[in-house]
């Protein structure tokens, strides 16, 4: 596990510390409610940069690095519930309600992020994947995506 240690460095990156320990990496600017932006498998908080530049002008836009990827920590654990806990902690640096624009397995992060973080405002989900089977083992998200 690698040792948390919240300071601001790259570019104005904000490090917040996730429940396990792992630094994440964010990134924020624009004015208005706020809304995180996770990206997908493949990838790192750069993809959203044009998406940022576009929506700064209507919303504090937070990007992230999920962990191992860009200037976040790396851990052992990879997990659904580990990541989610992940985007939970940046929601909750962030502070109230917050909207959430996520991609591809970005997307389950931030729809099991909904369970475990009443301060999801909104989500906006972008080609999740969803395996065959697992869907009935999910259900539990249908009540918590009514909430929102």
């Amino acid at each position: 596990m690698t040792h948390c240690v919240p300071k601001q460095g790259y570019n104005g990156m904000k490090r917040v510390c996730s429940e396990d320990g792992t630094p994440i990496a964010t990134w924020v600017c624009g004015s208005g409610p706020p809304l995180l932006l996770v990206h997908g498998t493949m990838a790192d908080h750069s993809v959203w940069m044009p998406m940022q530049s576009a929506l700064k002008h209507y919303y504090s836009v937070w990007v992230m690095d999920r962990r191992g990827r860009g200037h976040s920590g790396d851990s052992p654990a990879y997990t659904l519930i580990n990541e989610a806990q992940d985007v939970a902690a940046v929601i909750n640096a962030i502070g109230g309600k917050v909207n959430v624009l996520a991609h591809s397995f970005g997307g389950l992060c931030a729809l099991e992020t909904a369970l475990l973080n009443s301060n999801v405002g909104r989500l906006i989900i972008y080609e999740i994947p969803v395996p065959w089977g697992a869907i009935h083992g999910r259900m539990s998200l249908i009540p918590a995506c009514n909430r929102l």
